[in-house]
């Protein structure tokens, strides 16, 4: 996105302008609900998503589709350089689609400069999806009193927000590891 300058120039909107901006389209009617459904084992839920977090959740989801092209296009130029360079490990189809591709290229230069365009474009998308990230989990947390103080958030299907519980995280302790499996009769605890 663009602005214009005092000089009839245009210059790049700064990222607050250009969240500001995104936000501002956003209708309920654009919402990009999340797909996950909560998984009622591991997930606490306490609430629902205000308007401000279908906002950021949407526009979340619209900066990543706005880089998948670009993504896409960069890995497959990536792959190119590799087996330009004689580094790849590809299977025959992968490496038949990549001949065709490389023979549309003049050269390595070409695909040089060509992901260099791409990062040009990429890092500014790259620091805003972090950026709408960081707004969109502040917003999640305030959603509810009880999110207050929880590390592990979630945003699922039907708007519901919550926590992934503590005895459920992946770095519990082997203690409660071996709780579990105890509850489950895979292994028999013995107290010594």
């Amino acid at each position: 996105m663009s602005k214009a300058s005092g000089n009839g120039e245009t210059a790049p909107m700064s990222m607050f302008e250009t969240i500001t901006a995104r936000l501002a389209a956003i209708t309920p009617e654009m919402y990009i609900a999340p797909t996950d459904r909560p998984d009622r084992r591991r997930h606490v839920i306490v609430g629902t998503a205000s308007e401000h977090v279908k906002k950021l959740w949407t526009l979340h989801e619209q900066i990543g589709q706005d880089a998948k092209p670009l993504i896409f296009e960069g890995e497959l130029l990536m792959e190119q350089v590799k087996l330009l360079l004689g580094e790849t490990t590809r299977g025959p189809e992968e490496l038949l689609a990549l001949v065709r591709t490389i023979r549309q290229s003049d050269d390595i230069e070409a695909t040089a400069e060509r992901l260099a365009e791409i990062a040009l474009v990429a890092r500014p998308l790259q620091r805003l999806l972090k950026f709408v990230q960081r707004l969109l989990w502040n917003e999640v947390r305030s959603c509810a009193t009880a999110l207050e103080d929880k590390e592990r958030l979630f945003v699922g299907a039907d708007w519901e927000v919550g926590y992934q519980s503590q005895s459920t995280r992946g770095d519990d302790t082997l203690a409660g590891l071996m709780q579990m499996l105890a509850q489950r009769g895979d292994v028999q605890v013995q107290r010594l």
